[in-house]
């Protein structure tokens, strides 16, 4: 009878240490666990916006360069120029309004919109490590620690997937400004508002630019009123992608 007695307090105190190492197991992982996502978080945290600050600088720096060399150079002749805006003067000379022909401006913008887009390929991004394939960004870990540049390339490299123009919105602006005397300077803009998309293990997030690049320019007679001050920017309709 005392055998059998010690027999069951044996095999309840074996469930019993049984039972705190099963519970100190499962405490343990879910402390790993836990312990593992808030350095993950702080690692995330800490990284996110110098890889987003990285990607955005390298990206805006090659779409300027891009849209610069596409627009820069004789885009427009003066001809072609005064095709699209009008300047309207009074009887002395004086402009007195500045517009557009839309349907040129409309025909125009869509189709160095669909060159614009025809392109991307052939942008260079000038940066390391840098997938053209598949439009991915690899950003080196040890990029966190800026006070230290001998380990920055060192460590895990986090790919970053960039969408380029994931929204495009192109418009001309018009300035008129005096040149000498009773002339005037028209210039033409061509502004191109681009959005990205970077997409990454932990972040999404939208960023982009307005890029202003002269396409055309022309001196022609006339003047300004003294109302319209140093001189007068027209901004055309907008076309989307």
């Amino acid at each position: 009878m005392t055998i059998s007695i010690l027999l069951i307090m044996k095999i309840k105190r074996f469930k019993t240490v049984k039972r705190k190492i099963k519970n100190n197991i499962i405490f343990l992982i879910l402390s790993i666990i836990l312990c593992t996502t808030i350095i993950i978080n702080y690692i995330g945290n800490k990284l996110t916006p110098v890889v987003e600050k990285i990607i955005e600088i390298n990206v805006d720096k090659t779409i300027h360069n891009y849209l610069y060399n596409m627009f820069s150079v004789d885009v427009l002749s003066n001809e072609n120029m005064m095709d699209l805006v009008n300047i309207n003067f009074n009887n002395e000379g004086e402009v007195v309004a500045v517009d557009y022909r839309f349907d040129l401006v409309y025909k125009y913008l869509s189709s160095e919109m669909t060159n614009v887009f025809n392109g991307i390929r052939n942008m260079n991004i000038k940066m390391e490590y840098y997938d053209y394939e598949n439009d991915l960004f690899f950003v080196p870990l040890g990029i966190i620690n800026k006070g230290n540049i001998l380990i920055t390339d060192f460590g895990f490299k986090l790919p970053c997937k960039v969408v380029f123009f994931s929204d495009l919105r192109m418009y001309f602006t018009t300035k008129v400004s005096s040149y000498g005397i009773n002339n005037l300077l028209v210039e033409l803009y061509l502004n191109a508002n681009v959005k990205n998309t970077i997409l990454g293990p932990s972040t999404f997030n939208e960023f982009g630019n307005n890029y202003e690049i002269i396409v055309a320019s022309k001196v022609i007679v006339g003047s300004i009123p003294m109302y319209y001050g140093e001189g007068i920017t027209k901004s055309s309709a907008i076309v989307s992608s």
